[in-house]
């Protein structure tokens, strides 16, 4: 009995660590959320204006580019967190099941 409390705590002490983990990375997503509405904004701004020197040509390049690379980045991070809710479910379930076994 001693092993089987021993091993339903590791796996409830491992949950909680990929719960932690997730509720991490949704802040992390949130933040990165923020700045690519803000690097969206600023980019609708510069492209509003037809005549642009060649600096604001290039700033409006790299708002661009930095705005793309956040769009990818929210992505793979949104399904990061959509992978390792569903990992965690599944766990969950697991130990629910086989908590009933023993």
């Amino acid at each position: 009995r001693k092993q089987i409390d021993f091993i339903e705590k590791e796996q409830m002490n491992l949950l909680n660590d990929e719960s932690k983990s997730c509720e991490i990375l949704k802040g992390e997503i949130a933040h990165v959320e923020v700045e690519t509405k803000e690097l969206g904004a600023l980019l609708s701004e510069l492209s509003k204006s037809a005549d642009k020197t060649q600096s604001e040509l290039a700033t409006e390049q790299e708002i661009r580019r930095k705005y793309e690379l956040k769009r990818s980045q929210l992505k793979l991070m949104q399904e990061k967190l959509k992978k390792g809710s569903a990992l965690h479910k599944g766990k969950l379930e697991s130990i629910e099941k086989w908590k009933i076994k023993v």
